[in-house]
């Protein structure tokens, strides 16, 4: 992950994040269309690399002063959250698992990378999140194996998880076009 400016700028900059391929289920995520930002090339990269890099020094990607409001108020809205499910479930074992803290991740990312800001309970919020756990369990499985064999994903589209890529990929295009 970025975390500063200076490191976008130079990310963007190498030559190696120009004209990457995109085949076979990567190509079917970009709408078989020359964008996005990490396998567009020529004048479409450009014209992203220069987007992104205004939008998050716009927004506040590496600015200390955003950083250092939006991180501890999300922190503490998590330790309130935390001190009521424990005293409601007084004497009992409480798991805080990794998926606990998706969501405050998400807020924050969203406030750093976007200027916008999710309450707990938005559903924009929870459909996002959701997208995103269907993403990444079905891309797990089949990831490999897709970009080895590009054709199997009209084969065998639900058993490998395209369906359910495509399905995703769809979810953060309407997500991102609505926040």
């Amino acid at each position: 992950m970025l975390s500063s400016y200076k490191a976008i700028r130079d990310v963007f900059t190498q030559e190696e994040t120009y004209a990457r391929q995109c085949t076979g289920v990567l190509w079917d995520r970009n709408y078989r269309k020359n964008i996005g930002l990490a396998f567009s090339h020529g004048d479409a990269w450009t014209q992203v690399r220069s987007l992104c890099r205004h939008s998050l020094r716009e927004h506040g990607t590496g600015n200390r002063d955003i950083m250092e409001t939006v991180i501890p108020t999300e922190i503490s809205i998590k330790l309130r959250e935390m001190a009521k499910e424990s005293s409601s479930n007084a004497g009992k074992m409480i798991h805080f698992t990794s998926e606990y803290f998706h969501k405050s991740f998400a807020k924050i990312m969203s406030s750093i990378v976007m200027g916008k800001t999710f309450e707990s309970e938005d559903p924009e919020l929870t459909q996002l999140l959701q997208h995103q756990e269907k993403f990444i369990k079905n891309g797990v499985l089949a990831a490999g194996i897709l970009m080895a064999f590009p054709f199997l994903r009209y084969i065998f589209p639900e058993t490998l998880g395209y369906n359910s890529q495509m399905k995703g990929t769809i979810g953060f295009r309407s997500f991102a076009s609505v926040s």
